[in-house]
């Protein structure tokens, strides 16, 4: 396993010899030679913070952990930080690709829509009252010099 380490690492970090690692690190090389065997978790970290290499997919390709520990919950938290734009410019760009599923690119279902939804909305009178007045007729303020 000590060899397939060696292997990882260098492909990795595009170093050609542990001792390069090693000295990136701040570490003897025959400490690092020596933790091959049995690397700890603290050492492949400071490996990747030296190289810019993504620690989870590291874990995974070194054996930690495997892909589907990897990916739980981070598809969740990779959704919930996404912002609106993102989102949207993600979901045009399969579109685009021809990859969005039928759910986005397919015609929408009228009759699965809701048509008495507002009845089920929770708003006050003041509010009822405000749909009212946007839904008038009659000229916009913007037409109107000097509107307030």
């Amino acid at each position: 396993m000590d060899n397939d380490m060696d292997l990882i690492l260098k492909a990795a970090t595009g170093a050609r010899s542990m001792r390069a690692i090693a000295t990136r690190i701040g570490m003897e090389p025959s400490t690092l030679n020596r933790q091959l065997r049995d690397l700890p978790v603290r050492t492949l970290v400071a490996i990747c913070r030296a190289y810019g290499i993504p620690v989870v997919p590291m874990f995974v390709k070194v054996g930690y952990i495997t892909a589907e520990e990897a990916a739980s919950g981070m598809l969740e938290q990779a959704l919930a930080n996404a912002s609106d734009a993102e989102l949207m410019a993600e979901t045009l760009k399969r579109v685009q690709a021809g990859k969005a599923s039928s759910a986005i690119t397919g015609p929408i279902d009228v009759s699965a829509l809701d048509e008495d939804a507002d009845d089920n909305l929770d708003v006050t009178n003041e509010v009822r009252s405000s749909y009212g007045r946007a839904a008038q007729k009659g000229p916009r303020k913007a037409e109107q010099p000097f509107a307030e």
